[in-house]
């Protein structure tokens, strides 16, 4: 995204110092167009079994009618932000996670549901698998929300679905893909 911006101020004549940013008229080196995906897939870390896609009987909001898109900006104050997680000692996405769960919790039993509610959370696989790609390296893990109406274990709970994104976590999702990949890769197009 700051090279995109760095690049329209370039277009529009606004010139500055862009630092250590992409420079898109550069032509791509080798490391910066590498599938990244690729180059960690360990073969060992496959999931045994194979692979289907899961049935989530999670809660979904109906909408009785159409509606015309109603769009609502708040601003928080982060450092609030921040000590209402330490208080709850939870990093700042588990305890936004916690009260996004809690708000639809509350849609959720008005409308007399009790499905599950399932959040599905993006994973940057730079963060254990450093890679100078500029292409997609991205996973995502599912999180269910703890059925309770205590806040505090709400976010055990949470905390806990979160203690297993690890590098072998990621490296089996990865890996799961890859096997995809080659699957559709090698099957025969109609």
């Amino acid at each position: 995204m700051q090279a995109l911006l760095v690049r329209y101020f370039e277009l529009m004549g606004i010139g500055f110092e862009n630092g250590d940013i992409i420079k898109c008229p550069d032509k791509l080196q080798a490391d910066e167009w590498e599938d990244a995906y690729l180059r960690f897939y360990d073969p060992s870390k496959k999931k045994s079994g194979r692979i289907t896609k899961k049935n989530h009987k999670s809660y979904h909001h109906k909408i009785s009618a159409p509606k015309p898109a109603n769009v609502i900006f708040k601003t928080f104050n982060l450092r609030d932000v921040k000590q209402a997680a330490k208080a709850c000692d939870a990093t700042i996405t588990e305890y936004l996670t916690a009260q996004i769960f809690f708000a639809i919790a509350n849609e959720r039993n008005a409308r007399g549901s009790r499905k599950p509610i399932t959040i599905m959370i993006p994973i940057d696989c730079r963060t254990f698998f450093p890679t100078k790609t500029l292409r997609s390296f991205v996973d995502s893990i599912t999180i269910v929300m703890h059925e309770t109406d205590n806040f505090s274990e709400m976010v055990v709970g949470i905390r806990q679905q979160f203690a297993k994104i690890t590098p072998e976590f990621i490296q089996k999702i990865q890996t799961s893909f890859k096997v995809l990949k080659q699957k559709r890769d090698s099957s025969p197009v109609l």
